[in-house]
């Protein structure tokens, strides 16, 4: 799967390049 990295004010995270969602989307869906 190709990812891609995404950054915030927390830091960065690789979420999936083809997602339609960003980074705040795939943190919340890890709580």
């Amino acid at each position: 799967m190709l990812m891609r990295e995404e950054q915030d004010s927390i830091g960065s995270k690789k979420v999936p390049k083809d997602a339609y969602y960003g980074i705040q989307s795939a943190r919340a869906a890890e709580n």
